[in-house]
């Protein structure tokens, strides 16, 4: 009788255990991809997004991280997130340009100066033209962030050649992807595509004489081109916003309404802890720049006036056409571009972010 009583106790208590362990499993399991690695800048503020969400709905959730291309290449991501095959990722968009024509005129020049503008002026562009927001819609994808990059859309580095003049840039053999190719062939220099694992390599070998496109924390905290280049000039082309944050609308409309709010209320602190994160990068890689003898520097205000026109006239006429042979209207491109740069004009100047020029007057003043 005890023997038979026991069995009957202990089997109450396995299920028990079983029950608990069931109910006390994560109600909800997410999936996130990201081409680049576990320490790039968009994957810490993706897990501060999901550090967030945690909080506000009790650790319900579950998320498995896949970097450096593990569940997706640089080509792949946005139709894994499209058809379910993971919840969340991070794209390029410039690695999409028959998916997003519209939306590359965040990789246009000479539009948003300040990483703290171009996702404000972005939000708003998408909110007010419907074809923005159907890009990402027909693909079955939901927008939620556009990551900030750090204050030029790419300085022009050199190794031991200082860019003073138009008639520096030459023939200068320069490392471009998409648009830049138009910007740089405007600028009088020779446009070479490199992807980016070829950039430190061909710049050190000699395939390239100097490297764009690549925005300041990148070309020195990542690609620690700092090693072999000195000088680092600002053509002043702006701020890309081409980096994304992606979900998979069919997957966020099947959520419950309490979920959908603390995704949309996490995204916005994420947006804020972004640009936190981009300031503390931009002093790292100052003072790494300083502190290997590089130079930080503008040409004069006439050649930056003529870098302007010779640069963006042509990126902007490719940018268009490249919208047209996509199906759109050149009305509706022109007017989007119109309105893209008026929107981060308004937001540059509401910004309070501090450019590299600035930052570096005060690092050597203290």
């Amino acid at each position: 009788m005890f023997k038979k009583n026991f069995f009957v106790l202990t089997t109450l208590v396995l299920i028990l255990l079983l029950l608990v362990g069931v109910t006390s499993a994560a109600e909800y399991k997410f999936t996130f991809s990201n081409y680049s690695s576990e320490m790039d800048k968009t994957s810490v503020t993706f897990r501060y997004f999901v550090e967030q969400l945690k909080e506000k709905v009790d650790d319900e959730i579950e998320f498995r991280y896949f970097y450096s291309g593990s569940m997706g290449g640089v080509t792949e991501i946005a139709h894994l997130v499209g058809d379910g095959t993971i919840d969340f990722g991070m794209i390029y968009i410039n690695y999409y340009p028959a998916e997003f024509p519209l939306n590359s005129v965040k990789s246009t020049p000479y539009t948003g100066l300040k990483p703290d503008s171009i996702a404000k002026a972005y939000d708003q562009l998408k909110a007010e033209f419907p074809e923005i927001r159907a890009e990402y819609e027909k693909l079955n994808l939901k927008h939620l962030l556009t990551y900030a990059s750090s204050a030029t859309l790419g300085p022009l580095i050199t190794k031991d050649k200082k860019i003073t003049s138009l008639d520096d840039l030459k023939g200068l053999r320069v490392r471009c992807a998409g648009l830049d190719a138009a910007t740089i062939a405007g600028w009088g220099a020779v446009p070479v595509r490199l992807g980016w694992p070829e950039i430190y390599e061909g710049f050190v070998r000699g395939v390239v004489d100097a490297v764009y496109g690549v925005d300041f924390n990148t070309t020195i905290l990542d690609l620690n081109l700092h090693e072999v280049a000195t000088y680092f000039m600002d053509p002043g082309s702006g701020t890309p916003g081409t980096l994304d944050l992606i979900m998979s609308k069919d997957r966020y409309e099947k959520l419950p309404p309490e979920m959908q709010k603390a995704i949309d209320d996490s995204i916005e602190e994420a947006k804020e802890f972004d640009i936190k994160l981009r300031a503390e990068y931009q002093t790292n890689a100052i003072n790494k720049l300083l502190a290997s003898g590089g130079v930080y520097y503008q040409p004069s205000e006439s050649m930056l006036a003529e870098l302007k026109v010779l640069g963006s006239t042509p990126a902007y006429e490719s940018w268009v056409q490249s919208c047209v042979e996509a199906g759109y209207s050149r009305q509706l491109a022109e007017s989007v571009l119109k309105r893209y740069k008026e929107l981060n004009e308004k937001f540059d100047q509401e910004s309070t972010w501090k450019s590299i020029a600035e930052e570096i007057e005060e690092i050597k003043a203290n």
